[in-house]
């Protein structure tokens, strides 16, 4: 179901690919485990796709996550927990990482061999985006952020959508700009239609 190699433009790379138990499942969207065990979450694969050489234009960092849950229902629940989470939440350094903004209010420096690492800049929150639909229903969200060391500053684009008893997100992020609503789409119509060819097959 997750976005393969041969979707992904030329010059990506699958960085990671982490089949994860439902503990650590819940923890990557930033949802509290024992409510996410208790309304059926499950298991999830989590890839993420980086340019092998980052370019300063365009698209440079593809993640997804596809989460599976015991019933429709329980999905309905993790949908609207990883809707609420991002309302809530932002990036900070690295655009890869997102934050619970409430839990973040000020980040520190951080120290490694006595050289200080420069200080991120502030969260900058997830804004809510219309987007078209994608699977039963959906979610979107968007915003810019620093890289770590506030060289660059990066345009992020997060879908989220429920089909049947699976979530999934899909995250990228590129340059100010530079990275469409659509390409954050195009992936998520992509596992949608895989998640709709398993379920036929039930």
């Amino acid at each position: 179901m997750q976005i393969r190699t041969s979707d992904v433009p030329s010059g990506f790379m699958l960085a990671a690919q982490t089949y994860l138990a439902p503990k650590p499942s819940a923890q990557l969207e930033g949802l509290e485990p024992s409510p996410y065990l208790r309304h059926g979450g499950g298991v999830s694969l989590a890839e993420r796709f980086v340019l092998r050489h980052p370019a300063t234009v365009g698209l440079t960092f593809i993640f997804s996550q596809v989460l599976a849950f015991s019933t429709p229902a329980d999905a309905r629940w993790g949908f609207q927990h990883l809707r609420a989470t991002l309302a809530r939440s932002g990036t900070i350094g690295t655009v890869q990482q997102t934050i619970n903004i409430s839990a973040t209010p000020t980040p520190l420096p951080t120290m490694i061999k006595s050289i200080p690492h420069p200080v991120p800049s502030l969260p900058t929150r997830y804004a809510p985006e219309k987007v078209p639909l994608v699977g039963e229903t959906d979610a979107g969200f968007t915003n810019d952020s620093d890289s770590y060391a506030g060289e660059y500053v990066f345009t992020n684009q997060v879908i989220v959508f429920r089909r049947g008893r699976y979530c999934a997100v899909v995250h990228i992020s590129g340059n100010y700009g530079q990275v469409p609503l659509g390409t954050a789409l195009q992936f998520s119509r992509l596992i949608d239609e895989r998640i709709r060819k398993v379920q036929a097959k039930r």
